[in-house]
């Protein structure tokens, strides 16, 4: 008998509880997020994302299975002057290697410097790219949802000598679809 009572002192308690947490819901705006747990297929349905950003057009495409990539959202020349030497520069250390850069739509009159300097160009459409806003800063991720290998780079700095050394260590040159065999060496012996 004591069973049956403790099972409905439960139930009283729970739904007591329970009216007390959707009251608080519906007064205090603090404690809105809560309601996933309630609602969560309409709450789902309410709170979806827009998209912030979409790519607009994908210029000199090419297809290595490898890639640098970096983000270009603005107009200093810090920028674009980093962008240029860092295609160089990858050109010339990793010529197998793809160079991309995701470049806000805004920025057109870069295009064809850079497309000259042999860089995939992807435009991208954002929103909230504004002066002093570094949203733009997350597109150079987006190969992720692509089967390639990719560094990320910033434009603003030149590749470290030691991503360089890893690199070639790690991904030899290809010659005749064969890997060369790579001018580093393992070490055998371990201090």
């Amino acid at each position: 008998m004591w069973v049956v009572w403790l099972l409905v002192i439960v139930v009283v308690l729970l739904a007591i509880g329970f009216g007390i947490f959707t009251f608080v819901l519906h007064v205090d705006p603090r404690h809105k997020h809560r309601m996933r747990c309630m609602y969560v297929k309409d709450y789902e349905r309410r709170m979806q994302p827009e998209s912030t950003f979409r790519v607009v057009e994908k210029l000199n495409e090419q297809s290595s299975d490898r890639l640098f990539s970096v983000s270009l959202y603005g107009t200093h020349e810090k920028y674009i002057n980093g962008v240029k030497a860092l295609a160089q520069q990858c050109r010339q250390e990793f010529p197998d290697w793809a160079f991309r850069v995701y470049l806000h739509d805004q920025s057109r009159q870069w295009i064809d410097p850079l497309v000259n300097l042999g860089c995939e160009v992807v435009l991208v459409a954002d929103a909230y790219v504004k002066p002093g806003n570094s949203s733009g800063a997350f597109w150079r991720y987006l190969p992720a949802c692509e089967p390639v290998t990719f560094f990320c780079l910033d434009v603003d700095e030149a590749m470290p000598p030691k991503l360089i050394t890893a690199l070639r260590f790690w991904y030899p040159r290809r010659q005749g679809g064969q890997l060369r065999p790579s001018e580093f060496r393992v070490s055998r012996n371990r201090v």
